[in-house]
């Protein structure tokens, strides 16, 4: 009767479930988070009390910390037990969150997201700013390479610069209209909004400025100035290149590192399991009931030797078919290794506990596992191997960014010495043409023959 009662209640409750659907499910989960991060449960008193919490918990962490890092006493011995440092810190930070004035609360909140209000505000114009300011960078001899392409570029940044600027002040007005003093922010809105009003400002004389000098610039005919940007353009596509690569080169070390750590900590379980299977038939195993006891617990590691050596050939396997060339060597080669050792694990087999060659039995376990060739060996070869591998791509990948910086820092030292002998033997032309032009205009003078 019983199960017939869950039965029907369980049927009952099936249209309930099934009108419910996993949709709407999700959707209530997802309502729920929205309205935790809208903040609503805040409204009210519960901003203060729950910036009490998080003052609490802030002041507890820097008190401990500061009670655990106080000089030990002249005995060596800590100022304080971490019980009596926790208790300590706890009270401390307790009590400033009690004391501490709704008002100071308001105003600690309020100027910390009006600072970070202004740094992500400000981050993007200083750099955008400091981009202008640097483009084009000067020559040599400390003369501006400006041309009409750089002005363009500028005053495309700084449209670009207004309208982002518009943008945010636009969506801060709208949300003090809505939202109205919710937990006090229109000071903090009126700040930001004074400060976005200031970058508009000065972005609109950027503008006016920089169209001003558009029209001032020449037109770009200068073959020195065109060669210097194109110089200047190709540097950078060519340091981006660089970078690019040695990023590729990077994650793909990086990707061989992480797929290494896998087989080796197999390999780490299978020598593990080796010492284990061995001890376990070595260790007190004398009478039939001590034998049995030794082969029970000697079966169980020579299962983990086996499921560990199976899953670092799986492993290994993996890695090799994701590489080529001498790298597709070193897997392949360690993987016929590991698929060895799996085969002479697979070769064990453990003495019966009432065997009379229970003793050669054992010494041929041990050297199968434990001698010169053994699994223990083998497995052992193998993690050095792939330490060594590790280290060779790290010192590879140092490698490579040695010889990339020492190749840069060459090409600035011959860059200024280029554009020296450039500018050296636009000088000497110029002096031969002044030579020539005062040639040809001195007056040429007759000299009679004498009869």
């Amino acid at each position: 009767m019983k199960k017939m009662g869950w039965l029907a209640t369980i049927l009952l409750a099936l249209p309930l479930v099934s009108a419910a659907g996993p949709l709407d499910f999700v959707g209530g989960v997802w309502n729920t988070i929205l309205s935790i991060g809208g903040l609503s449960f805040l409204q009210g008193f519960g901003l203060v009390a729950f910036t009490r919490i998080l003052i609490a918990i802030l002041c507890f962490t820097l008190f401990f910390a500061v009670l655990l890092v106080l000089p030990a006493s002249k005995d060596g011995s800590p100022r304080f037990k971490r019980n009596h440092a926790i208790v300590i810190a706890a009270v401390l930070a307790i009590m400033s969150a009690i004391f501490l004035p709704a008002a100071a609360i308001l105003a600690v909140g309020a100027g910390w997201a009006t600072a970070v209000g202004l740094i992500l505000i400000g981050a993007p114009i200083v750099g955008l700013g400091y981009f202008l300011w640097n483009t084009p960078v000067k020559d040599a001899n400390g003369k501006s390479q400006e041309t009409k392409g750089t002005v363009l570029l500028k005053l495309l940044v700084s449209m670009l610069l207004f309208w982002i600027l518009s943008a945010m002040n636009y969506s801060l007005v709208n949300e003090r209209k809505i939202t109205g003093d919710l937990f006090g922010s229109i000071s903090v809105a009126g700040t930001m909004a004074n400060f976005i009003a200031w970058a508009l400002y000065i972005t609109s004389i950027m503008i006016t400025w920089y169209i001003i000098k558009f029209f001032m610039t020449s037109s770009g005919n200068d073959e020195e100035a065109d060669k210097q940007w194109r110089e200047g353009g190709e540097k950078t596509r060519k340091w981006l290149g660089q970078k690019m690569d040695e990023q590729k080169v990077k994650e793909e070390m990086g990707r061989r590192a992480q797929g290494v750590r896998e087989p080796k900590s197999y390999l780490i379980n299978a020598v593990d399991a080796c010492e284990g299977l061995i001890d376990a038939l070595y260790r007190s195993a004398r009478t039939p009931e001590e034998r049995k006891a030794a082969v029970g617990k000697a079966e169980k590691h020579l299962k983990l030797l086996k499921g560990n050596l199976k899953r670092a050939v799986r492993s290994l396997r993996s890695l090799r078919r994701k590489e080529k060339g001498k790298v597709y060597e070193v897997f392949d080669n360690l993987f016929n290794h590991t698929g060895i050792a799996l085969q002479a694990a697979r070769s064990i087999s453990l003495p019966k506990p009432d065997s009379e060659n229970w003793e050669q039995s054992l010494a041929a376990i041990h050297g199968r596992v434990m001698g010169a060739q053994g699994i223990r060996g083998i497995c052992g070869a193998i993690i050095k191997a792939l330490d060594a591998f590790v280290e060779h791509q790290e010192t590879q990948l140092s490698q490579v960014a040695t010889s990339q910086r020492v190749e840069q820092q060459a090409q600035e030292r011959t860059q200024p010495q280029e554009r020296r002998q450039e500018a050296a033997k636009a000088k000497a032309q110029e002096q031969a043409e002044t030579r020539r032009g005062r040639m040809a205009s001195r007056p040429v003078v007759a000299v009679k023959k004498r009869k």
